[in-house]
């Protein structure tokens, strides 16, 4: 194996020319990863193939939710996350990290249902409270596995490649959920809510079934081993490519994550009809699956400062397609720009996270992924505050 683990009465070598046992299932062979990435790639579509994000802001409206409500209710999941994030970070660092990751399913499956059992403001916010921590386990700890699965496959460098090639298949999945939840939603708004239970269990199990335990990767700095906390500041500390990437996931993203929250209503303001609401938006995250795709197929060059290029360049395309909008071409305006957006921001996605894990050692991987999110999370509270100040003006 490429990393290195703490010795422990349970690391025997029997003969030189098998593996090391650490204790875990046995990594496959260097040159098989086809099977782990099919895996992966399935499990990153059937994550976000869940019908309620077409219409969950829908859903609360209808319910009695306000615009000022329903941006109060994603603060609050923006808090939630805030939170949350770091814990689970050290969470991830502490535990088996697949248990982790089928756990978020769960929790997320419980948000949902609370919201069909309890359609009011205060079950809409304990479930945004429970989607919060859900995606907090989830987030930095599937992107660490990922990374180590590799490397304990030495195949570290196909890292980006399946990383964009999984987000392309997880937009694919959000095309999928987005193009039935408006159809589902014909039928009744609890059918969408049903379907995305359903499929977050599915993934809970899968994951654990599907996922191995990997040893983890150790620094690569000389020295003891530091606890998760303190090893993610330590690497921030010392590495300027780690505080650019993680400067730019926790402050780039900031107001793209929550726009993109409103996508939906504002497709809805436009007067396009609820059938079809879910294709339009669905079109703008295949545009996001293409460029990801693209960059595992073509093999783009990866220098740092393209992470940064292309997250400035999401928001000069966001800016032009909101000119288009408000210069008299409206609804068709605004989705040209948000094509433009989706593509250029899927991009920045994968780079910026490639960037983060390269600058970084093992021990507290995750934890710095949490960390470089904390910054996004703790100011979107401010801008949902300032979108329903604006909604009620």
């Amino acid at each position: 194996l490429p990393c290195t683990v703490a010795a422990s009465p349970t690391i025997t070598r029997p003969h030189p020319d098998l593996p090391m046992e650490t204790g875990h299932p046995p990594a496959a062979p260097a040159t098989d990863t086809r099977a782990l990435r099919l895996r992966w790639y399935a499990l990153c579509a059937a994550r976000e193939s869940l019908p309620v994000f077409a219409v969950y802001a829908l859903f609360m409206q209808a319910s009695g939710a306000s615009p000022a409500g329903i941006s109060a209710l994603l603060a609050l999941w923006s808090l939630a996350a805030f939170v949350f994030e770091v814990p689970s970070g050290v969470l991830a660092a502490r535990f088996d990290r697949v248990w982790v990751m089928s756990s978020s399913r769960v929790l997320q499956a419980a948000a949902f249902a609370l919201w069909w059992y309890w359609p009011t403001f205060p079950g809409f916010a304990l479930g945004f409270v429970l989607w919060g921590l859900a995606g907090a386990m989830w987030s930095g700890t599937s992107e660490a596995w990922l990374f180590e699965a590799l490397h304990a496959r030495d195949a570290g460098e196909q890292y980006e490649r399946i990383y964009a090639a999984g987000s392309a298949w997880a937009s694919v999945g959000i095309c999928i959920a987005l193009a039935s939840g408006g159809l589902l939603a014909t039928r009744g708004f609890g059918w969408t809510i049903l379907a995305s239970c359903c499929a977050c269990l599915a993934v809970a199990v899968l994951t654990r079934v599907w996922l191995p335990t990997v040893a983890r990767t150790t620094a690569a700095h000389a020295g003891p081993r530091l606890p998760p906390l303190r090893a993610a500041l330590a690497d921030y500390r010392a590495s300027a490519g780690a505080r650019a990437a993680a400067s730019a996931l926790a402050l780039g993203f900031e107001f793209f994550a929550c726009f993109e929250e409103y996508v939906g209503l504002v497709f809805d303001a436009g007067g396009v009809p609820l059938a079809e609401l879910g294709f339009a938006y669905a079109a703008c995250y295949a545009a996001r699956a293409g460029t990801q795709a693209s960059m595992g197929r073509v093999g783009w060059p990866a220098p740092d400062g393209d992470a940064l290029a292309a997250l400035l360049c999401s928001g000069i395309v966001l800016g032009a397609g909101m000119l288009l909008a408000t210069a008299g071409l409206g609804t068709i305006g605004l989705f040209m720009g948000l094509l433009g957006y989706f593509a250029a921001s899927g991009v920045a996605e994968v780079r910026i996270v490639s960037m983060l894990q390269r600058q970084q050692g093992g021990d507290g991987r995750a934890t710095l992924v949490s960390l470089a999110r904390l910054g996004l999370l703790a100011t979107g509270p401010i801008v949902y505050a300032a979108l329903a100040a604006l909604a009620t003006a």
